[in-house]
């Protein structure tokens, strides 16, 4: 028969195989995260890699998103402090959703440190 295949069903497409499959992000546990934390506290940028780490670990930010944060529209209140959320827009945002998350302290310690080191950046990733 000219044109005929055979139809596949979702069973038949190996998991890897099928469209939209998405691998499950891997968790760390704590002892892992404290020693990732230590592994970056050394080097001329170790604060700086801490932040990405933690933004990527805490709020689950893409890079992306971590490469278009901006001290005053995202991470600072309206006191010029690192606020408790940290707030991701729609310019960043993936699908353009705009969402507020709440920092843990060691993130919140992370960008203060961060942000006294070098207080004229625009960025929080430099």
């Amino acid at each position: 028969m000219r044109g005929s295949r055979a139809v596949q069903t979702e069973a038949d497409i190996p998991a890897d195989r099928r469209r939209g499959a998405a691998k499950r992000a891997k968790v760390l546990d704590d002892a892992t995260v404290r020693q990732i934390a230590f592994d970056l506290s050394e080097g001329p940028h170790a604060t700086r890699n801490l932040v990405i780490f933690y933004l990527s670990h805490f709020c689950g930010l893409r890079a992306q998103e971590i490469a278009y944060l901006q001290w005053d529209q995202n991470v600072l209140d309206a006191k010029g402090k690192v606020g408790q959320t940290l707030f991701v827009g729609g310019d960043i945002g993936k699908y353009g959703r705009e969402r507020d998350l709440p920092m843990p302290q060691a993130l919140r310690m992370a960008l203060t440190t961060l942000r006294e080191d070098r207080p004229r950046d625009r960025y929080v990733v430099y």
